[in-house]
């Protein structure tokens, strides 16, 4: 019988950057689909590169196809790889599913610009540092169940993927897709009254609850429509940055620290960051080109005029707010972290894993 096992899925994949191994499992396999092209630039670190890699799954697809679109759930896994290696990866679509051959959408992979970026070259990040081995999706396997967290975490995780896949051709969509992602990994979090309201909103609340006869519910009713979404954003970047974070960067050594964050200066830094989105949000003004800057987490010169104008609120926030560079590394941090902190997988396990052995970089 030579047809298609209807319970074996195969999604191909890709990304700029080149892993070694493979990830196997009773039900989900992650290895290498190799290309007739003997061309070896693709292989190595540059504008060209590009590696492909094949994710199988078994499942019984209660779903079924309509009008032969997929309807198995492959963007979670793809999200989960992105996150854990820091890397972009690209979908490409169903090979076979559910007893069906499919012919996958290569379209036209362009070269990469900045294939130095962290998130694009063929080195382990800096941070959370995690070997480019595919046996390492080990780590991620808790996620592959479901609860709320797992569900909060997946859906901020994809919009840091769309970021690292449109950063090159919309930097500044990409750029608010990074924010998007910290909002809703804030949704999560409840803060108490000192973090979420200025001195002022609490001396007022004060007064409120003590002068009038139903000043609590008053007080009550003013919260619920004081969303504070740029405070409760701030301070989940902050709760979930370690200090392990300063500790290292991905800045060439000539630049030194005054081209990376600090932690003296990370808060001012995340709430311009916010600030640009809500600037974008009501006046539509692209600042992709002043966010882009490929060698700096943070500006180090002085940005003093934006699209010919001299909006100076404008430029405050972009002299001030992490480039795509400082802010990517922020958030994937932050996802890990995330995860950590509710007990979905354990960060040490990163230092445990898989170096890629002799054969395997020769493959």
């Amino acid at each position: 019988m030579l047809k298609p096992d209807r319970t074996v899925h195969r999604f191909l994949i890709s990304s700029p950057t080149r892993l070694v191994g493979e990830y196997i499992s009773e039900d989900l396999v992650i290895t290498h689909a190799w290309s007739s092209d003997p061309i070896i630039e693709h292989a190595i670190e540059g504008p060209f590169s590009r590696s492909y890699y094949m994710i199988s799954i078994k499942q019984e697809n209660t779903m079924g196809l309509v009008g032969f679109v997929s309807r198995i759930e492959i963007e979670p896994i793809i999200v989960y790889l992105s996150v854990l290696f820091g890397k972009r990866f690209d979908y490409h679509g169903p090979v076979q599913e559910s007893g069906i051959f499919h012919v996958p959408n290569l379209g036209e992979q362009g070269h990469t610009k900045q294939f130095k970026q962290g998130f694009i070259n063929h080195h382990p990040r800096a941070n959370l540092s995690v070997p480019l081995n595919l046996e390492n999706f080990q780590i991620m396997r808790p996620l592959l169940a479901n609860s709320e967290i797992i569900s909060i975490f997946t859906a901020a995780g994809k919009f840091y993927l769309r970021a690292l896949q449109t950063y090159e051709t919309n930097p500044g969509n990409a750029y608010l897709d990074l924010i998007t992602c910290g909002e809703i990994l804030s949704n999560y979090f409840n803060f108490d009254d000192e973090k979420m309201y200025d001195e002022d909103l609490l001396k007022m609340f004060k007064k409120i609850e003590e002068q009038m006869d139903d000043g609590t519910s008053v007080v009550k009713n003013i919260k619920q429509r004081l969303y504070q979404v740029k405070r409760r954003f701030t301070f989940t970047i902050l709760d979930l940055l370690t200090p392990d974070f300063f500790e290292a960067n991905e800045i060439n050594e000539e630049h030194g620290t005054r081209a990376s964050l600090t932690p003296d200066t990370i808060e001012k830094r995340i709430k311009v960051a916010y600030d640009l989105r809500s600037m974008y949000v009501h006046t539509g003004v692209q600042f992709g080109r002043e966010i882009s800057v490929p060698d700096n987490e943070v500006p180090t010169g002085t940005w003093v005029t934006l699209e010919g104008k001299e909006e100076k609120t404008l430029l405050k926030a972009l002299n001030n707010a992490p480039t795509f560079k400082g802010l990517e590394r922020i958030m994937r941090f932050c996802l890990l972290q995330f995860l950590q902190t509710n007990n979905i997988i354990n960060l040490t396990e990163l230092s445990q894993t898989e170096e890629p052995s002799d054969t395997e970089t020769e493959i």
